[in-house]
Formats: C-alpha cells, structure tokens, sequence
C-alpha cells in the first residue's frame, strides 16, 4: 500500500513538461506587446501566471525571475505567488542550485511593487542580514543588498542601523569593482532607504566616471538616484550629457522616458540633449507604450522644449493619452504643460485644462498645490481655476 502514496518518476516529468509549455505561452504572450494599450485590458497574461503559480515549488531560477518580471509588468500583484516565488529561491539556495546573489534577485524583484506583506519583507530582511553577516560580499551582492534593504525600507518602519553599517562597509570594500549595473541597483538603494552619509555619493561619482562605454540603461538610474538627492558635480552631470548624446539613439523608450524625466527635475539640460533624446523617441515613436508616450511629453513640456513636430505628435495621440488607465501622469502633464502653453498647439493647451476642470475633483492635491503655483507664476490663473485649485 506505501506504493500508492509515492509519486512516481513520470508524474514530475509530466509536471515538468506541462511547466515548460505554459512558460514558452507566457514568453509568447509577453512578446506580442500592444503598444500604446492597457496591459491590464489583456486577459491571457494573468491566466497564464494563475496556471504557472502552482508550479512554483518546481520551477528552476530562470523561470522564477521571468515569472515575477511579468507579473510586475503586468501589474499582476499576488503577495501569495511572491511568497511562494521567494520560498522557491531560498529553496534553491540552500540546496546549492542557486547563489545567494541569484536568491536577492529574486528578491529584489517582489520588492519592486509595494505590495508584499510585512512578513515577506521581513523574511527578505533576515535574507540581507545573514548576508552581511556571512561576509565577503562579491560587489554584485552588495550593490543587490544595498538595493533590497533600500525596497523595504521605502515601505516600511523596518528601518535597522545594524544592517545600514553592515552595508555601507559591504560597499566601501567592493566599490573598485562596481559595474554599471552595480551602481544602478546601490544609487538606487542608496537614494531611497536615506541613509545619512554622503561620503558614499562621492565614491558612487567616482566609480560612474571610470566606466567607459557606459550602459545608458544603468547611467540613466544611476543619474536618477543622484539627482533625487540633489548631489552630482558638473564633471558627473558633463559625463551624463556626453553618454546621452552618443548613445541615446539606440535606448529603448524606457530609457528615453527616464532621461527627459530625470532633465525635467534637474537644472543640467540642454537643447543639444534634447534634440537628441526628441530624434530618439520620434524614430521609434510607433513601438513607444502609452505610459512612456506620457512621461516623454512630460519631459518636454516641463524643460519648455520648442519643436513643431514634436508638438504636432502630441496633438495627434492627446486624446488617447487622456482615454488611457494612466490617469495620474496625464495629472502631471497637466502640470508640466502651464511651462509649454506657448509652444505646444493652442488645441492640445485648452484640452489639458478643460481636463482639469472636468476631473479637478480627482487630481492628487500635491498635483493641484502644483498646477496652482505654476498658473499663478505664468500669470494665467484665472478665478475659475482658482476656485476649482
């Protein structure tokens, strides 16, 4: 009778084989991206991951970390599937599969949206921890360290001076051998878990300014985190500038979408970057998704930027940026367009504000504190927007 109760060699071979099939439909759907549309109107993708969450206790490393990548970018936020995911991976770790590097990954992944219960971010924490406390951290580990500790705190009161020495040490010792992916995930951690010492920007500036042929991809986050503290000198920001210029042709719309985000924050623009970026993002306009469409326009109306083709573009897709889910950064571009009223079309102008005043009632206050400043300060505030800010 004991036999009944063990599976057999062909039961994990059909479980694994089942696994495999519905991991290529995932990488199949994902690929079939529509630009421009809602990613949560598409109902196979989160089918898909449903099916896939009961074969996590299964699933190798790779698939793990493809699994949660699409279930943040898909807005797919199931704290049961991230508890099972990071089980998963400190299964894989303890059994030698995987590295502890591999395991904060993952990790850093679930971290990514801010959903994950207390008890699964501390789990995370203890991950951190032990690391640190282990020793010898590569600079990968570090860097992901810094990065996870930063995910957490940014959500929660776990905030633990222990761990933040831990770390900062982990990043001096390994700081010569950062990468760019490296300070990517550190700068980040670094910028948003506020931990106070800023001798640490100066050796993040200096390692930044050694890479050559530095990934844009990485530069972009990296010059994100220092301008989100306000720190950078002009030699860093000169070197942000060059890579822009060079590179910015072939970056992705996520990319170009961070950098005019990124300019529209910080006094170091110029209108050669921005001519580069506009070539950029109108080459490959008809592949940009909706939400960076948004962001990218924002850009470009807060730094004031001058173009007739770029404007008339905007016109042309403005009411379907306004149909679309992404009601809050259409908020923003309201903000940032009181800076371009005099260079976008007057048409795209009087459908922003008429916006505002259809739906003030559900713009973020910040948001509206903003828009009244910037009315206000262009003398184009009127008692009717008065009242409604």
């Amino acid at each position: 009778m004991r036999s009944l109760f063990i599976r057999p060699i062909f039961y994990f071979s059909a479980k694994a084989k089942d696994l495999n099939s519905l991991y290529a439909v995932l990488n199949q759907q994902t690929a079939q991206k529509e630009y421009k549309s809602n990613y949560l109107e598409q109902k196979e993708i989160p089918d898909t991951i449903w099916q896939l969450k009961q074969y996590i206790q299964i699933m190798p490393y790779e698939y793990l970390k493809g699994v949660t990548e699409t279930a943040n970018k898909f807005g797919q936020y199931d704290d049961g599937l991230y508890s099972k995911v990071y089980d998963r991976a400190i299964e894989l770790m303890t059994n030698k599969e995987i590295k502890i590097n591999q395991a904060l990954k993952v990790a850093d992944l679930i971290l990514q949206n801010e959903l994950p219960s207390q008890k699964l971010q501390q789990n995370i924490l203890g991950l951190i921890k032990a690391a640190l406390q282990h020793g010898n951290l590569s600079a990968e580990q570090a860097a992901l360290c810094l990065l996870g500790y930063g995910q957490i705190i940014r959500n929660t009161n776990l905030k633990n001076k222990e761990i933040e020495n831990g770390l900062i040490s982990a990043v001096k010792d390994q700081i010569d051998n950062f990468n760019s992916s490296d300070l990517r995930h550190a700068t980040l951690g670094f910028s948003i878990a506020r931990i106070e010492n800023n001798s640490l920007w100066e050796l993040f500036q200096r390692q930044t300014l050694l890479q050559k042929n530095i990934n844009l991809e990485d530069l972009s986050r990296i010059a994100t985190g220092f301008a989100a503290e306000q720190v950078g000198s002009q030699e860093f920001w000169k070197f942000v500038e060059d890579a822009v210029v060079s590179q910015i042709k072939n970056a992705s719309d996520d990319t170009i979408s961070i950098f005019m985000s990124l300019y529209k924050q910080v006094n170091h623009g110029n209108d050669k970057i921005f001519k580069a970026i506009e070539q950029a993002f109108l080459s490959q306009y008809d592949k940009v998704g909706m939400y960076n469409a948004i962001s990218t326009f924002s850009g470009f109306a807060g730094v004031s930027y001058s173009s007739s083709k770029l404007w008339e573009l905007f016109q042309f897709d403005l009411d379907s940026m306004i149909k679309s889910e992404f009601q809050q950064d259409i908020q923003l571009l309201v903000a940032d367009s009181i800076y371009a009223y005099n260079i976008m079309q007057k048409e795209s102008y009087l459908t922003l504000i008429n916006y505002l005043k259809a739906h003030h009632a559900d713009f973020h206050p910040a948001i509206k504190q903003i828009i009244l400043e910037r009315l206000d300060e262009t003398e184009q505030l009127t008692p009717e927007l008065e009242a409604l800010l």
